[in-house]
């Protein structure tokens, strides 16, 4: 009887600690599918776009962004070869470049960001963020792709570059101040008016131009009127770096 009841004990025992381990494993499980869930979360609602490769540049995975950057379902290019969002020569090259990164290791991408050329759909070309890092993934090596369509950054470069010139060529002096009045900027007009190189003006207030000609007032009201966010019109007198009014 006192066998029977120890090897009773020894069941009870050993079917508590299995469930005890069961509720550990179902923990564990969830815990994995909450992190994988997470993980596709973030895979699939991040503004780049995420591709990744095998080693002879067949695409594994093709998040939303990458969608819709290069408007390719995903259905369209998994398990086609990456040179498909490639316009020429790049397209024709790319299998080239990744064998010769496997023969010899030399980086010419990988672990560097760089701006190169993406390839629509339709054919269309745009300028394109690429930033290529390598993996592993249970032994088996592979490249994921980082991709940010730049084509509005690149026009607002333009544009400011076409700003920039037609101030820089002015045939009007221009300065700009920070909002202590200290000078930032002077184009080229204003070193030929005044006769102050562009470094001498930097760093400096626009005193530096003060001719003695007007009274305190006058340069309190011009800073009241601008520093209210209204615009001032008016005319005063300079002195050049001569000392020619």
């Amino acid at each position: 009887l006192t066998t029977f009841f120890i090897t009773l004990l020894l069941l009870l025992a050993i079917v508590v600690v299995l469930n005890r381990n069961k509720e550990r494993a179902s923990a564990l499980v969830n815990a994995l599918i909450e992190r994988q869930a997470r993980l596709n979360a973030l895979f699939e609602n991040v503004v780049d776009g995420i591709i990744t490769i095998d080693e002879r540049g067949i695409i594994a995975s093709f998040n939303t962004s990458a969608e819709r950057i290069f408007t390719y379902s995903a259905s369209e290019v998994l398990g086609k070869n990456v040179s498909l969002l490639m316009p020429e020569p790049d397209k024709s090259k790319h299998d080239g470049y990744l064998e010769t990164y496997l023969k010899t290791g030399n980086k010419k991408i990988i672990g560097f960001g760089r701006e190169v050329t993406g390839r629509r759909k339709d054919g269309s070309t745009f300028p394109l963020d690429l930033a290529v890092s390598e993996m592993y993934i249970d032994g088996q090596r592979g490249f994921v792709g980082l991709t940010r369509d730049i084509t509005q950054r690149k026009g607002m470069e333009a544009e400011l570059q076409k700003l920039s010139s037609a101030v820089e060529q002015s045939p009007s002096s221009v300065m700009i101040t920070n909002i202590e009045g200290v000078i930032e900027y002077v184009n080229q007009n204003f070193v030929e008016t005044s006769g102050y190189a562009y470094l001498e003006a930097i760093g400096k207030k626009p005193s530096l131009l003060k001719s003695g000609v007007h009274p305190p007032q006058f340069y309190a009201k011009l800073w009241e009127t601008i520093l209210s966010g209204k615009e001032w019109l008016g005319e005063f007198c300079n002195r050049k770096k001569n000392g020619d009014l």
